[in-house]
């Protein structure tokens, strides 16, 4: 837990650093761009250093050993994962002329890192706010188990501002590709126009009665859930429980954003904290009336995690000063109690990332 510590001090402790930006070519600029590059080189390294590390770790090197040797003969060539993740796999195994599963790992942190710097940088309001966030909410660290997942989540961040603008062919290629990678974001090209078009009664009406129809009708969704993920039908580790931090997470960012639309106005006419809001009450709807189904946040965190740039941004409307100071300090309070409670249970199964090892102090098997 000491690595995970310094990281995330160290990481947050430099994000602090960072400035308003005056225009291209400004000093301010040249300072964020260093700061993002060392915390880049920080979140990349922990990750592509660690060794034994993750829920999924051992599968997934099974997993790329059968890619890797799915054109010889005998091989069944079947597996679970998708065509993008398995040509770097193979590319990188034939390349290497060994089963270099460290390299893979390697490269699939370079991504999830790259990723995620390059979109809240660009999207956010507040740099600071928003990493800090997604470091003490853990989306990082639960990057070691579901490591195709977060490679191809930043793809679906990028799609956002082109979503705001209606710009569907790019919001398409975005999700194609990411699709490529972990084929749970092809769900993006429903939910994200969803929380683009304009939600009038006829459209809340019809989404209640969605919500009604899929709990009623839990069986047929559970077996249109098989039918696109057919490993589930017969699986032993599936898990499948009613999240009650996803829906208090959700709860509590509605419940921000109502409290401050209320006292500024300006709140209830931005399109992006408008559409973000949609996100999560879409979330919420999810983990409240399909909470049945396996792995659901798979699905709901494409609508979650973008709440790191919904919080800044509603804060960023709060013209005052103390408010906004303690609106922030309560923000960074409860990020920091779950981190305190994911770090309690990080080396449980079915997360794992607890105790952090290194392929530089193991003997690889």
């Amino acid at each position: 837990m000491v690595v995970y510590l310094i990281l995330t001090i160290g990481t947050i402790g430099l994000a602090s650093l960072t400035v308003p930006e005056e225009g291209p070519g400004s000093r301010a600029q040249a300072l964020n761009r260093t700061v993002c590059l060392a915390v880049f080189l920080l979140l990349f390294a922990v990750s592509a250093l660690r060794y034994r590390v993750g829920n999924d770790y051992w599968w997934y090197t099974e997993i790329m050993h059968e890619i890797g040797v799915m054109h010889h003969p005998g091989a069944h060539g079947i597996v679970p994962t998708e065509p993008l993740f398995n040509g770097i796999v193979w590319l990188i195994y034939n390349a290497t002329g060994t089963e270099n599963y460290l390299l893979v790992f390697a490269l699939m942190s370079f991504l999830t890192a790259a990723g995620f710097m390059y979109v809240i940088r660009r999207q956010s309001v507040n740099f600071f706010l928003s990493f800090t966030m997604f470091l003490l909410l853990c989306f990082y660290f639960q990057s070691f188990s579901t490591v195709r997942y977060y490679a191809a989540m930043p793809l679906a961040l990028m799609a956002l501002p082109y979503v705001k603008k209606g710009d569907w062919p790019r919001v398409l290629l975005f999700v194609i590709v990411g699709g490529l990678l972990h084929k749970t974001l092809f769900a993006v090209l429903l939910l994200y126009p969803l929380a683009k078009v304009k939600w009038n009664r006829v459209v809340v009406a019809a989404g209640l009665a969605a919500c009604v129809l899929v709990l009623l009708f839990s069986s047929r969704v559970m077996e249109l859930a098989f039918l696109l993920y057919p490993t589930w039908r017969n699986a032993w580790n599936i898990e499948v429980s009613f999240s009650v931090l996803n829906v208090a997470r959700c709860a509590l960012v509605l419940l921000f954003v109502l409290w401050n639309a209320r006292r500024e106005t300006e709140i209830g006419t931005d399109a992006e904290i408008v559409m973000l809001t949609k996100m999560t009450v879409m979330a919420l709807a999810l983990h409240v009336f399909a909470w049945f189904i396996p792995q659901l946040s798979r699905i709901t965190y494409y609508l979650i995690i973008p709440q790191i740039f919904l919080v800044p941004r509603v804060l960023s409307h709060v013209r005052d000063a103390r408010a906004r100071k303690l609106q922030t300090a309560l923000v960074l309070a409860a990020c920091l109690l779950y981190f305190a409670r994911y770090m309690l249970h990080a080396g449980d199964d079915g997360i794992l990332v607890l105790p952090y090892r290194s392929f530089l102090f193991s003997v690889t098997e």
